[in-house]
């Protein structure tokens, strides 16, 4: 019975945070105020506190009470608004192998849906053809529904990997050479895998509140754009919302200019605040938008289980999934059936959570180790928290970048930005599992860099006080003594070389007449 009422007040406070009425920071209500309210005695009312600060939600500060943990003292970093559109070329392609250490990166490590029992159900190799099975496409569309997208069982086609929508998709509606614009900062394998197909991606960047949608219309009108691709809600850089307003705007632009979309929409599941955006696909009346959503790493072996709205227009691209065989197993059908079942909001709370509760943990290791030499992104949801270097911390970042390739859960400015500034920037994916030796990584190489880099000043500045008091002892020695020091004659001038001739008139005279 206690550990019922504990647990009643565990779920108390995570009710308060969903709803906004406590956030990070916050002061906790009096024990003797909550254990009032809930209807529980004082000492299960100090037991919930102790097991809530236990696991990181909370922190007692002696004779001030307890707050939520952590608000950061660190100052905010603000994405720049691109104001004009940039064309990427070749040179921005990565290499096979930088994409592929990317993937867990990005992808993170860890998938809320997955417990052993599902698990043995997706080792299920069976294979399947077609759209899948009708179960596993009525779960996602009751699954869909709680992002705002009505949507029917025939729409729906499953593969076991969402980029091989994208890559389907790119093929259907554009052609090589052709333009196609991308709003930036993004999941970066969009990018590359244009570039790879021989399509020029356009890109302009978003700041804090989405794009500039007058210079995307005139992107568009002028670049003869094909497609667009729109990232989902809680896209890279972190967790970007965007208003409902601006998604109007943004569905209303691709009515008029009659330009299909893509909406990549992997992580709008991970809101913070425990509820679910709207997305651009629930206001697209006329079909516009192939939706691509999914899970990755939904198993241990790192297979991911990905769904495509195939509606109106891209109905066409159904053809091809059919010949290209992506369809996932059986298995791993049924253990998404199961997994979307109706918990499955509690599940992704509870995920979500724990990834706001690493965040604020790494926040508060941050700004202890760099104070105000870097700034943090506001994050509002999704995987990543986003730090804004200052000067000598991108230099070290630059001197890092080397050995940065190899670690999960890092991922450099360089590859979502576009921008000048893209160096400044560095990503955290909090949900990797070994995010906590990356950071240690991180700190440790910095500080050793920053220590190198005093020894080195030090010792130039040891040695430029050795030449000035060299210089200041020779300048006080006698001239003498320094001309046999260097070996070279004193030049000693004589005191009748200083003293100027006096004028005398006879002297005129005499040349005159003698010449």
């Amino acid at each position: 019975m206690a550990a019922f009422l504990y647990q009643n007040l565990i779920d108390w406070f995570q009710e308060q945070l969903t709803k906004g009425a406590l956030s990070a920071g916050d002061k906790m209500p009096s024990l003797r105020s909550v254990a009032k309210e809930q209807s529980v005695s004082l000492n299960t009312a100090i037991h919930g506190y102790e097991l809530l600060a236990k696991d990181g939600w909370i922190e007692s500060r002696p004779k001030s009470g307890y707050f939520v943990c952590h608000r950061s003292q660190l100052r905010a970093a603000i994405p720049l608004l691109g104001e004009q559109h940039q064309t990427l070329s070749k040179q921005f392609g990565l290499t096979l192998s930088q994409r592929a250490q990317d993937q867990i990166t990005l992808t993170g490590e860890y998938n809320p849906l997955m417990q052993a029992d599902l698990l043995n159900m997706a080792s299920n190799g069976q294979k399947c053809i077609g759209q899948g099975e009708k179960e596993a496409r009525q779960s996602v569309v009751q699954y869909l529904s709680l992002l705002g997208i009505q949507s029917h069982l025939d729409a729906v086609w499953l593969a076991n990997n969402a980029l091989a929508f994208f890559t389907q998709a790119v093929h259907q509606f554009t052609n090589k050479q052709d333009n196609v614009l991308v709003i930036t900062p993004c999941d970066h394998r969009l990018t590359q895998t244009l570039l790879s197909l021989g399509r020029v991606p356009v890109v302009i960047t978003a700041g804090a509140h989405g794009a500039d949608l007058d210079l995307a219309k005139t992107c568009i009108e002028e670049k003869n754009i094909r497609l667009v691709v729109l990232p989902g809600q809680f896209a890279l850089p972190a967790g970007q919302l965007i208003s409902n307003l601006s998604l109007r705007r943004w569905v209303a632009l691709l009515d008029d200019t009659n330009t299909p979309a893509i909406e990549w929409d992997m992580t709008s599941y991970l809101g913070y605040k425990g509820s679910f955006p709207i997305t651009y696909k629930s206001l697209d009346t006329h079909a516009r938008i192939l939706y691509i959503g999914g899970f990755e790493h939904l198993d241990q072996y790192g297979n991911d289980l990905a769904w495509a709205l195939l509606d109106g227009q891209f109905s066409a691209c159904r053809e091809t999934l059919f010949a290209s065989q992506l369809t996932p197993s059986r298995g791993m059908q049924m253990a998404l059936s199961h997994g979307l079942d109706k918990n499955i909001s509690r599940k992704l709370n509870a995920f979500t959570r724990a990834i706001w509760r690493k965040s604020e943990s790494i926040k508060s290791q941050l700004e202890a180790e760099f104070g105000n030499k870097m700034s943090l992104l506001p994050a509002k949801g999704g995987r990543f928290l986003w730090l804004q270097c200052d000067l000598s911390l991108t230099e070290h970042l630059k001197a890092l970048c080397l050995n940065m390739e190899s670690k999960p859960g890092l991922l450099l400015g360089g590859r979502v930005f576009y921008e000048e500034n893209a160096s400044e920037w560095i990503g955290l994916n909090v949900s990797c599992n070994e995010i906590d030796q990356t950071l240690l990584w991180l700190m440790t190489g910095i500080r050793h860099l920053e220590a190198s880099q005093i020894r080195v000043e030090d010792t130039a500045l040891a040695e430029e006080d050795a030449v000035e008091a060299v210089e200041r002892v020779s300048a006080d020695a006698p001239l003498i003594g320094k001309a046999q020091k260097t070996n070279e004659k004193p030049n000693i001038k004589s005191n009748k070389d200083d003293i100027e001739p006096v004028y005398n008139p006879m002297l005129d005279l005499i040349n005159h007449d003698f010449g």
